[in-house]
């Protein structure tokens, strides 16, 4: 019997082809670090109230301006691309008066109606001693849902000893949705989210200055901060 041996070449196994992993873009909410101070990971903004006047968008990496408005005094929400602002230049008898922007060019989107407030309560961000306004706020598909507390000292109330000038405070609150540049109300309290970590660091305010550093701690950047935090804060 006659056995044939058949040799075959050897195949070449090439492993398979594997398809690049795509980037993952890092996606977390807006951060409030203080009145004036709102982080925007996703975009990798700071929006800061500065001394000057307005908002600068700042990149959170070099510290540097993108944009400015000098129409907007505080951000107080940001998601999906939108920024919603709070223009308190001066006191209005309208109530507050708020913008919605596009966070990547600080350019306008809608303007919302102005919320209105108790005739003895101040437009302005900031603690201006007698009276002082807080606004806290979320971007949600595209509404911007916003969250007040105005409080005033005036003087009234029983005096308790001659010569005294005795002193009461009247405080208030409320909320409102802005949607599609109408007013709708609505009930509850909408709250911010305080933190100091972001992807590769810390941000964090200290003294009126935000600071942004490392991992090692070592500081990156840091940019002097408007004095905006109401009493109490």
């Amino acid at each position: 019997m006659l056995t044939l041996l058949l040799v075959l070449p050897a195949l070449a196994m090439e492993p398979p082809e594997v398809a690049a992993a795509e980037p993952v873009a890092v996606d977390m909410p807006a951060l409030r670090l203080a009145t004036g101070a709102l982080v925007e990971p996703t975009l990798g903004l700071v929006l800061l109230s500065i001394p000057q006047g307005g908002i600068d968008a700042v990149d959170l990496s070099t510290g540097q301006p993108r944009w400015h408005r000098d129409d907007a005094t505080v951000a107080i929400a940001a998601a999906g691309g939108e920024l919603g602002v709070w223009d308190g230049r001066e006191q209005s008898r309208d109530g507050l008066h708020l913008l919605i922007l596009d966070a990547h060019d600080g350019s306008t989107i809608s303007t919302c109606p102005a919320v209105a407030l108790p005739a003895w309560a101040s437009t302005l961000p900031g603690d201006h001693t007698v009276a002082w306004t807080q606004v806290q706020g979320q971007l949600t598909d595209g509404d911007l849902l916003i969250s007040w507390q105005a409080s005033h000292w005036f003087h009234g109330g029983a005096r308790t000893r001659p010569g005294q000038r005795p002193l009461a405070q009247a405080s208030e609150a409320g909320t409102a949705r802005c949607h599609a540049g109408t007013l709708i109300p609505v009930e509850g309290e909408i709250s911010a989210v305080p933190v100091v970590t972001i992807p590769g660091g810390q941000i964090q305010v200290i003294d009126g200055r935000v600071m942004v550093l490392d991992e090692a701690g070592a500081v990156q950047w840091t940019r002097e901060l408007a004095k905006l935090d109401a009493a109490g804060e």
